[in-house]
Order: structure tokens, then sequence, then C-alpha cells
């Protein structure tokens, strides 16, 4: 398939059907929270204020959080997410997904 949903779910489902006792299928927050659009972005660069703990527990389902290129590329001022991802501005833990990352589970 030449086309992202083509391979990464509609191939993905009829290979699960094809072989039910081989895979499971699982919601899409597992691998795609919190989602692809702009406000998914702008949550996960959001400033990492005290939050209310049901916004942490949003993540407890995720195996992992996909950071979208074509998002990345995107938004804040500077026209784009991506001079976050630096390590160092991970580390200072400014952004939800910096919290996020640098937090050890169960704390």
């Amino acid at each position: 398939p030449r086309c992202y949903p083509c391979h990464s779910t509609q191939l993905v489902t009829k290979l699960a059907d094809a072989h039910p006792n081989e895979l499971t299928v699982v919601d899409w927050e597992h691998f795609y929270f919190p989602g692809w659009e702009k406000d998914a972005a702008e949550f996960l660069f959001g400033p990492a204020q005290e939050e209310p703990e049901y916004t942490w527990q949003l993540f407890d389902v995720a195996y992992a959080v996909h950071l979208f290129g074509s998002l990345l590329n995107e938004g804040e001022s500077n026209g784009n997410y991506s001079s976050q991802l630096l390590p160092k501005q991970i580390r200072a833990q400014t952004t939800r997904l910096g919290r996020l990352v640098m937090t050890e589970p169960g704390t």
C-alpha cells in the first residue's frame, strides 16, 4: 500500500481477520493517543502545569505516544514543534510531553 492509513490500519485489519488467534486488535488510543490532529499537538506541547490527575491517566492505556511528523512541522510561533524535541527541552519538562517522558511510571 502506498498510503499510511492503508498499511497502518486497513491492512492490519485484514490480517487480524485472517489470523484471529494470532493478533489482538486494540483501540486506537493504545498507539495514537492523543491523536494526529492539531489540538493533539497543542495538548502534548502545551505547558506542563499542575494538571488534574485525570490528565495523566489518559495515557494509562497508551503503549506509545505517536508523534506525527505532519504536526511537528506546524504550530508554535516559530512554525513548528520539532524544536521542543531536543533533549534539553524534554529534560526541562516544560511541556506535557517532556513531563510524560521524564516521569517514572506510577508516580
